[in-house]
């Protein structure tokens, strides 16, 4: 039975950005990436791309308010959906976009695609899935996790921030390290074994794990989906020597490359991680990198100042900047590379 919801009132827009994701799959799937292909940052080990840009500001898309920003993008199904706290929007092909109905009783923070079905992660421990079409209201079903994410009355903390899948088990990661499993995507239970209390922003699957990333450089890993250890071996420090916000976590050619502050770190088997060698997104020592993904032969990364680059091992990285706006989510479909980010603008790339 559809969910026909109820606004709750007039909503404070202070989201926390902490995102997210992103397509889900296989162990060497992932999203996208895109860039400029510019050569400004060390890219010596890299092969060229040819990645051009063209930006489409708030005013050319179908949005009611122009304030905000684009948090996460997702290509699935043959249809890109970009979320924004209250007016999330969907593409056929990343360039003429079109308003989603429905859906405007909650802060949206997160969207994915896994193993067929989309999913749009909420405050206050709602989440929508669409298995058949996405393009009328009632293509959308409601579920209540907040029994496991919380149902706080601050809608900025009782995000779902991540899904993914893997291992015949969705997994959905949030606030307060609060991870929740599923067979089927509908029915959910809460994990076992996690030890820690902040926010995990981030979730993928690969090399036969789950790998979730957050707050405080933390990072757990399950076999499972179900029972979840911490990895105490690694040490995500940033720029100025302390445990790193890790924003985002993805899996491709048989590497993990996770993301956080100004920093990239890549490991084969999740538990040993080592540093990148990119300075390119050490913009003042400010914290940038919010998302890195897989396209399914090269990582990109994306963070604030515009800045995008890619990377063949997940080491050596380079530049492929757009122009100087904030940017949280970014996709790979249809043939060419979708971003999103500050100002509701999105850029999309040349086909590739």
């Amino acid at each position: 039975m559809k969910n026909y919801l109820k606004i709750f009132g007039v909503i404070t827009l202070a989201v926390i950005i902490g995102f997210s994701f992103f397509a889900c799959g296989d162990d060497d799937s992932g999203g996208g990436g895109t860039g400029s292909g510019n050569d400004n940052g060390g890219g010596g080990n890299n092969p060229s791309v040819n990645i051009t840009w063209t930006t489409l500001t708030a005013s050319q898309l179908p949005y009611i308010y122009t304030g905000g920003f684009i948090s996460s993008v997702v290509y699935g199904s043959g249809m890109f959906i970009a979320i924004e706290a209250d007016e999330n929007i969907y593409s056929s092909d990343g360039v003429t976009w079109q308003k989603l109905p429905g859906l405007t009783s909650f802060r949206y923070h997160s969207v994915s695609y896994c193993n067929d079905i989309f999913f749009i992660g909420t405050s206050r421990g709602q989440l929508f899935y669409a298995t058949d079409g996405i393009e009328q209201e009632e293509d959308w079903e409601q579920l209540n996790l907040s029994s496991i994410f919380g149902a706080g009355t601050n809608d900025n903390i009782n995000y779902i921030s991540a899904i993914t899948y893997g291992a015949g088990k969705y997994v959905a990661v949030g606030q307060n390290g609060k991870i929740a499993c599923s067979d089927d995507g509908i029915s959910w239970t809460e994990a076992t074994g996690v030890s820690i209390t902040t926010a995990i922003h981030s979730v993928t699957f690969g090399g036969g794990k789950f790998i979730a990333v957050g707050a405080d450089g933390k990072i757990v890993s399950s076999a499972d989906g179900e029972t979840w250890t911490e990895i105490t071996t690694a040490s995500f420090l940033n720029q100025h020597n302390i445990p790193a916000t890790m924003r985002s976590v993805t899996y491709g050619g048989g590497k993990f490359v996770a993301v956080g502050n100004i920093f990239i770190w890549h490991s084969t088997d999740g538990e040993t991680w080592t540093k990148g060698t990119s300075t390119l997104f050490d913009e003042g020592n400010i914290p940038e990198i919010r998302n890195v993904i897989y396209d399914g032969s090269k990582f990109i990364a994306v963070g604030r100042y515009g800045r995008i680059a890619w990377s063949a091992d997940g080491n050596t990285w380079t530049d492929i900047s757009s122009d100087n706006l904030d940017f949280y989510g970014i996709a790979f479909g249809a043939n060419r590379f979708v971003a999103g980010g500050q100002s509701k603008r999105i850029i999309y790339s040349n086909t590739q």
